[in-house]
C-alpha cells in the first residue's frame, strides 16, 4: 500500500488524497545488486476543491531501494512512476468541457515505516 496527502494553495486551489495497491516484480528487471524492483498496481484518487473529481488508475514504475535496517528490511526507496488513470463520478458539465482522461509523472522518495 502506498498514499499520500496533497494541497495546492493557488487561486483554485485543492487538497488531493492518493491510494494505491503496488504489486512489486523483481523479475521484470534483474540486477547484480537486486535493489531495483518494477511495480505496477491500481491507484485511486480523490480530489475536492474547485475542480472536484475521482481518478483511477494504474501506476507503473521502477524503484531503487536502499538503507537495510537491522532486520534486513529496506528504509527508503528512490523512484519513477507513470499512472495513466480515468476520470469517474463527472458531472454532466463536466463532460462537455473536458476529457475525461488523466496521467499523472512522479518522481520521489518513499520511506518506509
Amino acid at each position: 500500500m502506498d498514499g499520500f496527502l496533497s494541497a495546492s494553495t493557488g487561486d483554485e486551489g485543492h487538497f488531493q488524497i492518493d491510494g494505491s495497491y503496488l504489486i512489486h516484480n523483481e523479475e521484470v528487471l534483474r540486477t547484480t545488486s537486486g535493489n531495483f524492483r518494477f511495480y505496477f498496481g491500481i491507484k485511486a484518487v480523490l480530489r475536492f476543491g474547485h475542480e472536484a473529481r475521482t481518478l483511477v488508475g494504474v501506476p507503473l514504475g521502477l524503484v531503487h531501494y536502499s538503507g537495510r535496517n537491522s532486520s534486513g528490511i529496506y528504509r527508503m526507496g528512490v523512484y519513477m512512476e507513470i499512472a495513466p488513470a480515468i476520470r469517474l463520478a463527472a458531472d454532466e458539465e463536466a463532460k462537455m468541457s473536458e476529457e475525461p482522461k488523466n496521467a499523472s509523472v512522479a518522481v520521489g522518495i518513499r520511506l518506509f515505516i
